[in-house]
């Protein structure tokens, strides 16, 4: 047999309160307390007088500074209730489908020790984040149960990607984890020591072997190494030198830029 609660307005508003007025109250007092912060829980008059203007002047009220002290009584109450009820154990908030659910058995608990919580028998509080920033600032934060993690003594193999596991002795009387054996990596050379020669400059690549043969009409040809000739040279031109810098780019070229005549 299921509970008989009333719906929540039924709880909520009468009279003079509504939900609009209730949002009015609480968003002018958050905005007041930005611009201006008091120390303390209790909110001076001279902020209430304000908000009690801002809200007749929204809504063409007549509502006084009591009626405003008396209503924020209540949403601290729905506040302080709401928390209780979903920090009770077996109970469990659906904040997206704004429900709180609980068995039968642990509704009526809850309500023979605060009767007020059947307000949240249907939804959950509608202004919560607004209750939560107006009152909840004060609010001690519990924190969860530390967990302990309870150290064994044996010890198992941890797969990674340095290298092969190699296994250190069998001792009963240590605990150790296993010892690595790092892999070696190629590296590459990317700048040039003092003391380094000229020949760890060169390129990897074997340069073509060029030298000078004569030809029929009279002047030179430079050949490659087991190729025909592939450059005629005039006989006034001697034979182009390369770069004495092993790691010029001239080394590359059968020609040089300025060739001197022979003597």
């Amino acid at each position: 047999m299921s509970i008989d609660i009333p719906n929540q307005k039924t709880f909520f508003y009468n009279g003079k309160w509504t939900p609009k007025t209730d949002n009015l109250l609480l968003s002018n007092i958050i905005r007041m307390r930005g611009a201006r912060p008091w120390q303390g829980n209790t909110i001076p008059d001279s902020v209430v007088l304000e908000a009690a203007a801002a809200i007749n002047q929204e809504i063409g009220g007549q509502l006084t500074v009591t009626d405003l002290n008396i209503r924020l009584k209540v949403l601290r109450e729905r506040y302080t209730t709401f928390n209780q009820l979903v920090t009770t154990k077996g109970v469990y908030w659906d904040i997206p489908y704004h429900v709180v659910l609980a068995a039968e058995e642990v509704w009526k608990k809850i309500f023979q020790r605060n009767a007020f919580a059947g307000a949240y028998y249907h939804r959950d509080e509608p202004a919560f984040n607004q209750l939560a920033t107006m009152f909840g600032l004060s609010d001690i934060k519990v924190e969860d149960e530390p967990e302990v993690i309870v150290i064994s003594d044996t010890t198992e193999v941890v797969e990674h990607g340095l290298g092969k596991n190699a296994y250190s002795p069998t001792d009963t009387e240590e605990v150790t984890s296993p010892n690595t054996c790092i892999t070696p990596r190629v590296r590459r050379k990317l700048f040039t020591e003092a003391t380094t020669s000229k020949e760890d400059r060169k390129s990897s690549n074997v340069a073509p072997a060029y030298y000078p043969v004569s030809c029929n009409k009279g002047g030179l040809m430079l050949k490659v190494e087991n190729q025909a000739p592939c450059h005629s040279i005039p006989p006034t031109k001697s034979v182009p030198k390369s770069s004495p810098n092993a790691s010029s780019s001239a080394s590359w070229s059968p020609f040089g830029r300025d060739w001197k005549p022979t003597s």
